[in-house]
């Protein structure tokens, strides 16, 4: 048997001299997954670990300096306040999305009312079911393109007991009509109060720049923009008025060198910006629409 202090203490060095970021946090986390255990292992713990389990541990090292963000290695993120599991064809949550969150709920919502919510491009369904926690008595539609996404999204939903106020839909922006085709295989006349959003935005030349954990990671069809970035915003805004209700907001992630042809985009379409806001290391991230 082997002591678990010992090994993270080993572990830390080892990362550190392949300069992950957060060695110390890596091995906690990585170690508590190999023993099978829902939290991290601390170093004032002395656990026993067997030779099977510190055989599997060096493993997820390994896979950990090759570049693999840990979120991917042990199949989960936590965002907002929840666990959200991921796989190969959902976003990685990341900590700057949560502004879409923030942003809504300063928007005086009343929290007890019914609202409609629709997350558009769902992934794991950590956007939209978030506001789920938020708001009680409201209902969710996840929509994705990605049938492996939406299977993601609704066992995440199960895990966090919201099944019997989300529904999920195979869809595809990218289709004509994709609108009035949602609203079809709804079967309802209620339009969206709130929708939220976190499209691909990146440039498609821009893309091998990005770091390795996310062009590696984090599937294309999630990150892919097109030649400009905006191909999903084109497609999203183009008839979002069929969607939002007379009151309702769109909430939609976005980056700062897409500000003046969203602005376009959005204006052209006869929408209102309401307000534009930075995230904390004070880059453009959130585009509040009505």
């Amino acid at each position: 048997m082997f002591k678990s202090n010992e090994i993270l203490k080993d572990s830390i060095k080892y990362l550190k001299s392949h300069r992950k970021e957060t060695p110390e946090l890596d091995s906690k986390i990585l170690l508590g997954f190999a023993l099978g255990l829902k939290e991290k292992i601390y170093l004032h713990e002395e656990l026993n670990v067997s030779e099977e389990k510190l055989t599997n541990f060096r493993k997820l090292l390994e896979v950990r300096v090759k570049g693999k963000p840990i979120s991917r290695i042990i199949g989960k993120r936590f965002f907002w306040k929840n666990v959200f599991n991921i796989n190969d064809w959902t976003l990685d949550p990341r900590p700057d999305s949560e502004i879409l969150i923030e942003e809504i709920l300063r928007q005086n919502i009343d929290k007890t009312h019914d609202h409609k919510i629709l997350d558009l491009g769902c992934g794991s369904g950590c956007l939209g079911l978030s506001l789920l926690g938020e708001f009680p008595n409201s209902s969710l539609i996840c929509v994705d393109r990605c049938k492996k996404a939406i299977i993601q999204a609704k066992q995440n939903s199960e895990n966090l007991f919201f099944v019997d106020r989300t529904k999920f839909l195979h869809a595809n922006w990218f289709d004509q009509n994709w609108t009035i085709n949602l609203l079809k295989m709804l079967k309802i006349r209620t339009k969206f109060d709130i929708i939220i959003s976190n499209p691909p935005y990146v440039k498609a030349n821009q893309i091998q720049k990005l770091q390795k954990e996310v062009r590696n990671y984090d599937p294309m069809i999630a990150l892919n923009g097109g030649d400009d970035g905006c191909d999903s915003y084109r497609a999203i805004f183009k008839n979002i008025r069929n969607l939002l209700s007379d009151k309702g907001i769109t909430a939609i992630e976005i980056s700062d060198y897409l500000i003046k042809p969203l602005k376009e985009i959005v204006l052209k379409e006869g929408l209102i910006i309401k307000n534009i806001v930075k995230d904390y290391s004070g880059k453009k991230r959130v585009m509040i629409i009505k």
